[in-house]
């Protein structure tokens, strides 16, 4: 009884400290955004939007980077990145945190498909508008595949957690079909990407943070024009979900 609340006393003051750093490192970051941000448009590097999606995928690698050893992160599959041309990112869902390890992609330039529940926070869901992530709950999908062809003639690649939701026992749900729908209309191969571990980060219906080894795994890309035209985005959903199962031994 009494080392569960030494352990208990020791995991709040590891999250005060955690909290007390990340406000530290996001000043810092701010700091330096700041002054990147009118040398990227000034220099045509992109539009504002290009920048704040910059913006994110780098705070989540810095803060991700600069977490250890509280988060020790394997990375493996790097070479399945592409180089040229955008890709539809699908991954499956474990933590709240999982979309800070997309910054170790190295493909920062990425627009995100959210459900509505984030656009409501007051600073976040401005920034996340500002940024052109996609609200899929309110768009229709004729109006979703019309904006990923106008980011992807960009090449800014999309990003979709295809279970919908974080798992709650830690076992993959089933795949929603909307990724791949887009995947197919918009003529983008899929690239998978599996995270583990991200689970002891922060278990569902905890607000504590644990120390946590996450395995970050990019798996090879898949061609959907491979596919056969018939029900294709149907036939490459059941394939990408098969090859999550046979990583995840399931």
């Amino acid at each position: 009884m009494l080392g569960s609340a030494i352990h208990w006393v020791l995991l709040c003051g590891l999250n005060v400290i955690c909290v007390a750093y990340a406000v530290l490192l996001t000043f810092i970051f701010e700091l330096y955004f700041a002054c990147f941000l009118p040398l990227f448009l000034v220099l045509g590097k992109g539009r504002l939007d290009d920048a704040l999606r910059y913006h994110n995928g780098y705070y989540g690698a810095f803060m991700v980077c600069l977490f250890r050893p509280i988060i020790r992160v394997r990375r493996r599959g790097m070479e399945h990145l592409p180089t040229r041309g955008p890709v539809m990112m699908v991954t499956n869902h474990r933590s709240l945190f999982d979309i800070f390890f997309f910054g170790l992609t190295q493909q920062p330039n990425v627009a995100v498909l959210v459900r509505s529940w984030p656009f409501r926070l007051p600073v976040l869901g401005r920034f996340m508008r500002g940024a052109g992530y996609i609200d899929i709950e309110r768009l229709s999908f004729d109006k979703t595949s019309e904006l990923i062809r106008q980011l992807s003639s960009r090449r800014v690649s999309a990003l979709c957690f295809v279970e919908g939701h974080r798992s709650r026992d830690g076992r993959l749900q089933r795949f929603r079909s909307g990724a791949f729908r887009l995947a197919v209309e918009c003529y983008l191969p899929v690239l998978p990407v599996c995270v583990t571990g991200s689970e002891q980060l922060c278990a569902p219906g905890s607000r504590l943070i644990r120390p946590a080894s996450i395995d970050f795994l990019i798996l090879s890309p898949v061609e959907t024009a491979s596919f056969p035209a018939e029900k294709r985005a149907l036939k490459v959903r059941r394939h990408v979900e098969n090859i999550f199962r046979e990583q995840l031994g399931e």
